[in-house]
């Protein structure tokens, strides 16, 4: 059943976003459409494939939650829109959309009420895999409480299966791929003994169907934000602890669930990657900073690079895995300004390659495209004030010496 068009996003440049037009294309052997930078660079910033604007003026904003690339090179873009749903926008390979639904969870094409996207990602075999959490209304003098869901749907955003884990205070915040063909998801729940947050670990199989649990408790709140698969099997977590100060746990699991070891660290990191022999963490420290901190196989410290931006309050960010290297990206607000997206590329050493600035600009995500890019989504806010959906391609430049 293919679902019905409910909106449609038109692409629109807005003024208050700052636009440069760059050259060089054809060194690059790929469309070349437009490209932005604010500020100086400190080292010079990639040329970019395309930069699209989608506008929903007509639902008060959308806010990107996750993306991950189509079969055809395109891709898919989960989020919520303001005052309203959750919302999928598919895209051509050149950023242009092709339709924009809303994401359906039952068979008969009814849509979950207050559903959230947090996480987006290519299915086993074929189709996409989404997880979130949905919010109910409280009763009188009462609580609201939050699902904990999972769902596959297709590239033309049929529905396949939906998954509900219950209601009381659980979100799902991010889903890896199992080898065994299921999928790992990890969050959060209130602990009734404790009443408090703890890690919450959802196993299921090729269909949804939750095959166990583990829950993972510190002294204080916490949650899951991140699960990556590891490459010699198990899973790294990622999870932020709340007991008086914001410190992050980083843990190991086997693949049952037991787990393996774990670190802490007195900074907010935001994104984990599985690396050589080890994981890449990347975050803000205590200085908002943005750094980047290698850990070996055990979760011992290797070595940290700080990057400091001036009249940065406050970052946030994204991190991947690209040929040589890895790409970061995050949004600094400095006072009253408006917000800047920041991407950066770094050698395998941690060391700075180029970066790549636009304003207003708010990062969401990041993925490495198959092709060896990097695409972005974010959301900047227009004259109105209305957060406008963003995507954009540029190149890892890995062909391009800076």
């Amino acid at each position: 059943m293919t679902s019905v068009v409910d909106a449609e996003l038109g692409e629109q440049q807005f003024s208050r976003r700052t636009v440069l037009k760059l050259g060089g294309a054809a060194a690059l052997g790929s469309p070349f459409l437009i490209g932005h930078a604010s500020g100086a660079s400190r080292k010079s910033a990639p040329p970019v494939y395309f930069d699209r604007q989608y506008d929903v003026s007509s639902t008060n904003g959308a806010f990107p939650m996750g993306l991950a690339e189509t079969a055809a090179g395109g891709f898919m873009i989960a989020g919520f829109r303001v005052h309203s749903s959750n919302w999928l926008v598919k895209t051509k390979p050149n950023g242009r959309w092709l339709w924009t639904r809303s994401l359906h969870h039952w068979p008969d094409g009814s849509v979950y009420p207050f559903a959230t996207p947090r996480d987006i990602i290519p299915a086993h075999g074929s189709g996409f895999i989404a997880v979130g959490s949905s919010r109910e209304h409280p009763q009188e003098g009462g609580k609201s409480h939050r699902g904990f869901w999972i769902q596959k749907f297709t590239d033309t955003n049929e529905h396949v299966w939906f998954r509900d884990f219950g209601h009381g205070f659980r979100v799902a915040h991010s889903v890896a791929r199992a080898p065994d063909g299921g999928y790992v998801i990890v969050g959060s729940r209130i602990d009734s003994d404790l009443d408090e947050n703890v890690v919450w670990l959802v196993k299921t199989d090729e269909h949804g169907h939750k095959q166990w649990t583990r829950t993972y408790h510190h002294q204080g709140s916490a949650s899951g934000y991140k699960i990556v698969a590891l490459p010699k099997g198990g899973y790294a977590i990622l999870a932020s602890v709340s007991d008086g100060t914001n410190e992050s746990w980083v843990f190991k699991i086997c693949p049952n669930g037991r787990k393996y070891w774990e670190c802490f660290f007195d900074d907010e990191f935001t994104d984990l990657i599985p690396v050589f022999r080890g994981l890449l963490l990347f975050g803000a420290n205590r200085s908002e900073h943005f750094h980047l901190v290698r850990l070996n196989r055990h979760g011992a410290r290797l070595w940290t690079r700080h990057v400091a931006y001036p009249g940065m309050e406050h970052s946030s960010g994204t991190l991947v895995k690209v040929h040589g290297g890895y790409v970061i990206s995050g949004s600094l607000y400095p006072g009253s300004s408006d917000p800047t997206g920041v991407v950066a590329r770094y050698s395998l050493g941690g060391k700075q390659r180029w970066e790549y600035t636009s304003t207003p600009l708010v990062i969401n995500e990041i993925i490495a495209t198959r092709d060896g890019n990097v695409a972005i989504a974010g959301h900047s806010p227009n004259e109105n004030d209305i957060d406008t959906p963003i995507l954009i391609k540029i190149p890892s430049t890995r062909a391009l010496s800076f």
